[in-house]
């Protein structure tokens, strides 16, 4: 192995940074879509309250 492969990070491919940003892009529509699925359920069982008290 050469000193430059020792004293540098990797290098990323273009693939690799591709597959890294759909990773991120994934979890964060994840977390969206969890986030707007609590809210509903909260305004569900508030309005289901409204509507029984």
């Amino acid at each position: 192995m050469s000193r430059f492969a020792e004293t540098h990070p990797q290098v990323y491919s273009r693939e690799d940074l591709a597959e890294q940003e759909a990773k991120r892009r994934a979890v964060v529509f994840g977390l969206m879509g969890a986030l707007i699925s609590v809210m509903l359920t909260i305004g569900a069982i508030a309005s289901l309250f409204m509507v029984l008290g």
